[in-house]
């Protein structure tokens, strides 16, 4: 149990240090991580807002549309986000090979002064984490899920724009698209 104890605290640090290398301006900030006490951390920057989840029941509550041109700028800044992810790289220069896999309005977050940040990159998948998705395993929220994804195939970028879309299409629906 301690060797499999380690093995968490190690793929979590991985973790942790890759997200903490994101720094762009539609990204939610990692600030600190660590183990205290044997429980792990992750202090994250504090965004006052809300989130696109929020919004979204918000206007479908009140029967109305989504604004285009907010919904069509809140897809571009995530696209931005993901843009900045896919190509990072390692102080070496490797690409580190992240996929966020769980792109969705609850990690799409809008501050008071309309800064639009994506977070939780919780389940993150890097070329340099061991992939621990086992058969039959999802990881992210079903609704919000590639087709490769929810079979429990290999994610790529691509998985994360097909996850944007759902949310851009839900945006402009007002309703869950599936």
């Amino acid at each position: 149990a301690a060797h499999a104890g380690d093995l968490q605290r190690a793929r979590v640090g991985h973790r942790a240090r890759n997200c903490a290398a994101l720094h762009h301006p539609n990204i939610v900030r990692v600030l600190d991580f660590g183990e205290d006490h044997g429980e792990l951390f992750m202090a994250m920057e504090y965004v006052e807002g809300t989130s696109c989840a929020r919004l979204l029941r918000n206007v479908a509550a009140k029967g109305r549309r989504f604004p285009l041109d907010v919904a069509l700028f809140i897809a571009r800044e995530v696209l931005e986000a993901l843009a900045y992810a896919h190509d990072a790289r390692d102080e070496r220069g490797r690409a580190l090979g992240i996929v966020h896999r769980d792109v969705s309005p609850g990690n799409v977050l809008v501050s008071a002064s309309g800064d639009v940040k994506l977070t939780d990159f919780g389940i993150v998948r890097s070329e340099f984490i061991a992939r621990r998705t086992y058969p039959g395993e999802l990881k992210g929220k079903i609704g919000y899920m590639s087709p490769e994804q929810v079979v429990g195939g290999e994610v790529d970028p691509r998985s994360d724009l097909f996850t944007l879309g759902i949310v851009l299409a839900e945006m402009l629906l007002t309703r869950p698209l599936f």
